[in-house]
């Protein structure tokens, strides 16, 4: 998981626009540099901490997650 600003993608964007040439049938991927990307549990607690919480990340197993999404699809 990465996080970018809208105004520092459309900047990327548009600095990726002007040289149409070079930009053709290439594949970028725009990050925030974080090493390996935010796992769930990091962004939870930048959340939280962001908005002066504190934060109790749970896991759920995948078992769960499905059960819920067919109730969810039955709903």
């Amino acid at each position: 998981l990465s996080i970018i600003h809208v105004t520092d993608l459309a900047h990327a964007l548009l600095a990726l626009a002007g040289d149409r040439t070079e930009t053709i049938a290439q594949t970028y991927e725009v990050d925030d540099g974080t090493p390996g990307g935010w796992s769930h549990r990091d962004l939870g607690k930048a959340i939280a901490t962001a908005v002066g919480r504190n934060a109790h990340i749970m896991a759920a197993p995948r078992w769960l997650l499905m059960a819920a999404a067919q109730v969810d699809r039955a709903v």
